[in-house]
Formats: structure tokens, C-alpha cells, sequence
């Protein structure tokens, strides 16, 4: 039985997606696994840009095969653009960044050194907007949170 209809031109659309996730989820899951196992920065990142290169070849290939066919070129091409573009963006620390983060927490003190007190005091406490003290403002269960662990009850 040859697969005609809907449920044969979703595939083609979702599958760009699907590999997008999978390169997404393999990404992370992948950083975390090897961080907590210590691998050799080289290794991983290593890993990571052939997964990456692996994921866009793949993804230029529907691509190019999803803009030959004449029946729902659009929504192929599209879902094949924006998986080209998510893969890309999950891609962009890997080159940009020193991998792994886990080695050398020290690499992205520039991160938080850019970032003024007074800006992370104003996002982190939108209870001051009202005057009050932001301890007087919040939730219960956020004073619970923000108690030591002996002193909850």
C-alpha cells in the first residue's frame, strides 16, 4: 500500500523537525554525560561538531529534496530552513565558547562580571516595585526557599 495523502506529506514536514530535536536533545544530554564523566575537552567538543555536521548535512538534504518535489514544497522547505536554523543556533556556543563549561567554570566569569548588581537585583526581585521589602512581598513558599535548611518547618 503506497503512502498518499496527509499522513504522508506530515512525515516529510515533521521529519526536519525531529532531527532538530534529536540533535538538540543529543546535545545536552551528550554535554552533561561526558562533563560529569570528565572527558577530554577536545573529545567533546570534537563529538559535538560532528553531530552538528552530521545534523546539517542531513537537513540540507531534505532541504533540497523537499524543494524538487511540486506538492507541499513550502511547508517542507520552511520546516527544513527553520531545523537548519535551529541545529545552527544549538551549533553556535560549540564553536564560539571554550568547551567544556564544566572543566573550567572561570572561562565564563566574563559572563558574570558584565552584568551589573543593580540589573540582577531588579530582575530578580519584582516584589520591589511595590515599595515594600521584597521579604514582606513574596510568597510564603519563596520565604520557605530562601530559609536555611534547620530552620524550615
Amino acid at each position: 500500500m503506497k503512502a498518499d495523502g496527509f499522513v504522508a506529506h506530515s512525515r516529510q514536514a515533521v521529519l526536519p523537525l525531529l532531527v532538530w530535536a534529536v540533535h538538540f536533545g543529543f546535545c545536552y544530554v551528550f554535554l552533561a554525560l561526558a562533563c560529569s564523566a570528565r572527558w577530554e575537552a577536545e573529545l567533546i567538543t570534537g563529538t559535538l561538531v560532528v553531530a552538528s555536521a552530521v545534523a546539517l548535512a542531513w537537513l540540507a538534504g531534505l532541504l533540497v529534496m523537499a524543494l524538487r518535489r511540486r506538492p507541499g514544497r513550502g511547508v517542507r522547505a520552511g520546516a527544513s530552513v527553520l531545523a537548519l536554523l535551529g541545529v545552527a543556533w544549538t551549533t553556535l556556543p560549540v564553536l564560539a565558547l571554550p568547551l567544556p563549561p564544566c572543566s573550567d567554570p572561570a572561562a565564563y566569569s566574563w559572563l558574570a562580571a558584565s552584568r551589573s548588581s543593580a540589573a540582577l537585583t531588579a530582575c530578580a526581585s519584582p516584589f520591589k516595585a511595590t515599595g515594600a521589602p521584597a521579604s514582606a512581598a513574596a510568597p510564603s513558599f519563596l520565604k520557605r526557599l530562601t530559609q536555611a535548611p534547620a530552620s524550615r518547618g
